[in-house]
């Protein structure tokens, strides 16, 4: 058995009792051997200031308990299992979260495949208005038709966010000066008044 520092006196022996020992200048009477004057070091109160201490129960007085050895742990037999690494654990996504959290490449893709066939239907629309004209006119002029699609698409992309956005606060704006109207607001009721009947 391995032995262990008792938990409740320290290591000491000996836990505080409660109570105070006897004043050692008075014994505990509380005023002077010959006098009724109060003596100097308790003030009267016959007791010390340090506390009484009795035996440790816990431990006996001894300071060390005695603890079992831990046991072995039982050992294991039979296919080992492998732990995936994190990056290989994830949970599938599911359709909303994938529409609602749409990845930037995704759309810069998609814009530019749109583009891409922009270009291609503005070059053919160039070549048949203008026979004129060769090859290399036609494909700066599809480079052009591409780059001006492309941005035109970027932007018209990030208008439609940000006019869904300003739509979703206005409806939850909406919603609050109504709320707050039916509890008896007064801004609110100003606002409702300000509205066109």
């Amino acid at each position: 058995m391995a032995k262990k520092t008792c938990d409740h006196c320290f290591g000491v022996g000996t836990i505080e009792s409660g109570s105070y020992e006897h004043c050692a200048s008075c014994g505990g009477s509380g005023h002077g051997s010959y006098t009724n004057v109060s003596c100097m070091s308790c003030h009267g109160s016959g007791k010390s200031t340090m506390p009484a201490r009795e035996t440790c129960w816990h431990c006996h007085g001894a300071g060390s308990v005695d603890v079992p050895d831990a046991p072995m742990p039982p050992v294991k037999t039979g296919p080992r299992t492998t732990v995936k690494p994190k990056e290989e654990i994830r949970k599938p996504r599911t359709s909303a979260q994938t529409s609602t959290q749409q990845n930037p490449n995704k759309v810069s893709e998609e814009i530019g495949g749109l583009a891409v066939l922009f270009a291609i239907i503005g070059a053919v629309i160039l070549w048949n208005d203008n026979n004129n004209l060769n090859i290399v006119q036609i494909a700066l002029a599809g480079g052009v038709f591409f780059i001006a699609s492309y941005v035109g698409l970027f932007l018209l992309y990030y208008a439609i966010k940000v006019v869904a956005f300003v739509i979703q606060v206005a409806f939850v704006g909406a919603i609050i000066v109504i709320a707050c109207n039916a509890m008896g607001f007064q801004w609110a009721k100003e606002i409702i008044s300000l509205l066109p009947s």
